[in-house]
C-alpha cells in the first residue's frame, strides 16, 4: 500500500512538476521498478504474471491498438499512444497485485480521498488568490467570454494530467463517490459529519471548475445513490430523471449553455460526428490511436468512448466497453454480496465513482491513469466475487446492444444537433 499511495501522490498532487529541486524527476522510472519488487518481496510476484478475465480483456485491448495502428500506418501520435497504454498496463498489472482484499481496495481509495480533499483546498485557494495564480504557479483555466465580460475570471485547473477543469473536476467526483455510501450505511455520527464536510468541500471544487460532464456527474451519482439507498423502483427513477433535469435546467449558465458564444458545445459535437465516420469509414480498426486531431484537422473528441470508437473501431471499442463492465460487474456483486458493511459501502463507493467517471467521459476525453487506476482496484473485489471472474453468453450479447443503441443514440443526437 506503501508504493500504491506514493504513486497517487505523485501523480495528484505531482510535485515533480512544480516543486524546486525534484523538477522534471523521472517518477516512471523510479517508482515502477521499486513497486515491482516490493510485491515481489511481499510474495506477491505472481500476480503479475496471473491474468484474470478482466486483465486478459485489457491485454487484448493492448494488442488490438498496437494491430489497429500497424495498419492504418504508424504515425508519431499512434507510436507515443502505444507507449502511453503500455506504462498504463505496467500500472494496472501493479495496483492488481497490490490490492489483495477490499479493505485494500478501500484503504487505496481513503488515499485518493485525502489527496483529492488537499487539491479541492489547492482549487478554492487558487480562485480566491489575489493575483489568481495556483500553488504550482498555474493560471485559471478557459473560460466564456461572456463569463468574463460579466466580471468573472476562470475555472480553476491543475498540472499534468488535470491541467484542464474538466479532467481536474473528475478528482473531485470520484471522491465525492467514494465518500457517498458512508453517509448512512451504519457509519458513526462522528464519521458522517466528517464525511459530510469532506463532501461540501469537494462539491465547492467541482463547481469551481465549470464543468459540465462534473456536474451531471455529480448529479448522477447523487441520483444513483437515493436510489439505491431508498431502493426506489424504476417508476420513481424516472421521476428522479426529470428532478435532475430540473435542477440542471436552473444550474449557473456557464455549466449548461449549449450554445455558448464561444461554440464550445457546437464544435464538441461536430467532433462527436466525425469520430462516428471514423467509425463508418473503417469498422474494425477505426483510424488508429493517436489519430483523431489529425483526421480532423482541428479538435480531439472530447468524449472518451467516441475517441475509443472512432480511433480503434467496433472490436477496440467492444474490448474496452467490456472491461468496463466486468469491473462494474465486480463492484456491484461486492455490494450486494459483502455481509461485512464496509466492503459492502466499498462495492457501492467504486459503483457510484465509476458511473460518476463515464458521464464525465461524455464530455472529455478521459483515457488517463486515473480510470485505469479505477479498474485495477476493481481487481481486488474481481477475486472475491467468482461470477465477476466469468461471461455469459447473455452478457455478451447484453455488450453488444448496449453498444450498438449508444452509438445509435449518439448518431440521431449529432443529426439533430446539427440540422
Amino acid at each position: 500500500m506503501i508504493m500504491l499511495g506514493s504513486y497517487l501522490f505523485f501523480l495528484m498532487i505531482a510535485p515533480q512538476l512544480w516543486v524546486p529541486g525534484i523538477l522534471d524527476l523521472p517518477v516512471d522510472f523510479i517508482i515502477y521498478p521499486l513497486w515491482y519488487l516490493a510485491l515481489i518481496i511481499r510474495g506477491r510476484g505472481h500476480l503479475l504474471f496471473k491474468f484474470e478475465l478482466a486483465e486478459k480483456i485489457f491485454l487484448a485491448f493492448f494488442v488490438w491498438i498496437i494491430l489497429s495502428a500497424l495498419i492504418n500506418g504508424l504515425t508519431a501520435d499512434s507510436r507515443e499512444q502505444i507507449y502511453i497504454y503500455l506504462r498504463i498496463f505496467v500500472l494496472y498489472k501493479a495496483v492488481s497485485a497490490s490490492v489483495e482484499t477490499t479493505a485494500e481496495v478501500r484503504n487505496a481509495l481513503w488515499i485518493f480521498v485525502l489527496l483529492a480533499v488537499v487539491l479541492a483546498i489547492e482549487a478554492i485557494s487558487h480562485k480566491n488568490s489575489p493575483d489568481l495564480l495556483g500553488w504550482a504557479g498555474q493560471k485559471l483555466g478557459w473560460v466564456d467570454p461572456s463569463v468574463l465580460e460579466a466580471g468573472g475570471t476562470g475555472r480553476v485547473r491543475w498540472v499534468g494530467i488535470f491541467d484542464g477543469p474538466g479532467v481536474f473536476c473528475v478528482v473531485f467526483t470520484v471522491a465525492l463517490a467514494v465518500c457517498m455510501p458512508y453517509l448512512s450505511g451504519g457509519a458513526r455520527l462522528s464519521v458522517r459529519v466528517v464525511i459530510f464536510a469532506v463532501i461540501v468541500l469537494l462539491g465547492v471544487a467541482t463547481y469551481l471548475t465549470g464543468s459540465r460532464g462534473g456536474f451531471l456527474a455529480t448529479l448522477a451519482i447523487l441520483a444513483m445513490y437515493i436510489a439505491v439507498r431508498r431502493k426506489i423502483r424504476m417508476r420513481s427513477i424516472l421521476a428522479g430523471g426529470l428532478v435532475v433535469m430540473l435542477l440542471f435546467s436552473l444550474a449557473p449558465e456557464s455549466l449548461t449553455e449549449m450554445q455558448d458564444e464561444s461554440r464550445s458545445a457546437q464544435h464538441r459535437v461536430e467532433m462527436w460526428a466525425e469520430g462516428l465516420e471514423m467509425v463508418k469509414q473503417n469498422p474494425a480498426f477505426g483510424i488508429g490511436r493517436g489519430n483523431f486531431k489529425t483526421y480532423t484537422g482541428r479538435l480531439i473528441a472530447h468524449n472518451s468512448a467516441i475517441e475509443i470508437g472512432g480511433e480503434t473501431g467496433l472490436i477496440g471499442f467492444i474490448l474496452w466497453g467490456t472491461l468496463i463492465y466486468i469491473s462494474f460487474k465486480a463492484a456491484f456483486l461486492t455490494w450486494k454480496n459483502e455481509t461485512d458493511g464496509a466492503d459492502s459501502n466499498t462495492g457501492l463507493g467504486m459503483m457510484l465513482a465509476l458511473m460518476g467517471y463515464l458521464v464525465s467521459a461524455m464530455f472529455v476525453t478521459l483515457e488517463y491513469e486515473t480510470f485505469y487506476l479505477l479498474l485495477a482496484l476493481c481487481m481486488g473485489l474481481v477475486r472475491h466475487q467468482p461470477a465477476a471472474q466469468t461471461l455469459e453468453k447473455r452478457e455478451v450479447m447484453m455488450i453488444f446492444v448496449v453498444i450498438g443503441a449508444w452509438l445509435l443514440f449518439v448518431q440521431i443526437f449529432v443529426i439533430s444537433y446539427l440540422s
